[in-house]
């Protein structure tokens, strides 16, 4: 979610921090956008998760909140496209938004089903690089 958000809201490759990709995208199209209020929400909780995850290696995923984010993408994904977020976006890249990456996300809630119990660091971050 973080890399596509990042398209929408800084094709200049500006912003080096999740913190202000997040910043900015609430600013510029949650803000803009009452139907995309829940991506901003969407963001932010992912990116806690993601510290959680990074800095308490002993913090468990718990099956539920990765469906539950993968959820989230879904809807994020929809979205995007629906409203044609990504500056400057062909649409090629649009296509592979709403095609590639749906069968991308599909293919990782499949893998997280059938060996998520509990996680570790470096199958938190393959979520979130699928993400």
């Amino acid at each position: 979610m973080f890399l596509i958000a990042k398209i929408c809201v800084d094709p200049g490759d500006t912003l080096s921090k999740h913190s202000a990709v997040i910043s900015k995208f609430g600013r510029e199209i949650s803000k803009n956008i009452p139907e995309c209020k829940s991506l901003h929400k969407y963001l932010i909780e992912t990116e806690k998760r993601r510290n959680l995850c990074d800095y308490h290696p002993e913090y468990q995923v718990l099956q539920k909140e990765a469906d539950e984010v993968l959820t989230w993408l879904k809807e994020f994904i929809t979205k995007i496209v629906t409203f044609r977020l990504a500056k400057g976006a062909s649409s090629a890249l649009y296509y592979l938004i709403n095609n590639e990456l749906e069968i991308l996300s599909d293919k990782a809630f499949s893998m997280m089903n059938s060996r998520v119990k509990t996680t570790t660091h470096s199958k938190v971050m393959f979520y979130s690089k699928s993400s």
